[in-house]
């Protein structure tokens, strides 16, 4: 059996410049792959403002209403299937807070509404007695029509762990360890305190 030829020193001039070739095509498609993402969670996030600006035009608050003679609303942050949460003023306080606006449907039987209002007063006199840093504090509860009430709560900057997690899609090990590790902080909180009561 003969031993295959030695390629010419010009075939192997020719191989090394495709090779090169096909590197920087693999580098730029690289490239173009990071900024389609990028653009993609641009994207997103632009979807996302204009719905909660859109959301924020038709809401019945939109008038920015001081609520409570105390709560001056700024912005929606985000709504949900009965409920609006909105960055707003505390004026006797001097801080931001989150003002969670529940509407009842008007249209739902009396026994709809009753339920509701029992899952949202139990929520509330449990949210009460929390104090800890990993939970959100409940401020203040109050009526604002007949068919709706706002719970007022700790303002908490840095955005929702949704979000970002759709922004970034991963996270540096360390950075989702310390999420991780808040979340059961408090999640160790609750369960202390349901077993001591």
């Amino acid at each position: 059996m003969q031993p295959p030829p030695v390629p010419s020193d010009e075939q192997q001039e020719q191989e090394e410049i495709f090779r090169l070739r096909a590197q920087k095509l693999k580098d730029r498609e690289k490239i173009l792959a990071d900024e389609k993402e990028k653009l993609e969670r641009e994207k997103s996030t632009l979807i996302r403002e204009l719905k909660r600006s859109q959301d924020q035009l038709r809401s019945k608050f939109n008038n920015f209403p001081f609520l409570n003679q105390r709560y001056l609303l700024l912005q929606l942050l985000g709504k949900g299937g009965f409920s609006e949460v909105w960055n707003a003023f505390d004026l006797q306080e001097l801080r931001e807070v989150a003002c969670k606006i529940h509407e009842l449907n008007p249209q739902w039987s009396e026994e709809k509404k009753s339920n509701y209002m029992k899952h949202a007063t139990r929520e509330y006199e449990i949210q009460k007695k929390l104090s800890h840093p990993r939970i959100v504090r409940l401020i203040d509860v109050f009526e604002v029509s007949k068919d709706g009430f706002c719970t007022v709560l700790e303002h908490c900057d840095g955005g929702d762990l949704e979000q970002t997690l759709k922004e970034r899609k991963t996270l540096p090990e360390r950075e989702a360890r310390s999420i991780i590790m808040q979340v059961f902080v408090g999640l160790k909180y609750l369960n202390e305190r349901r077993e001591n009561e």
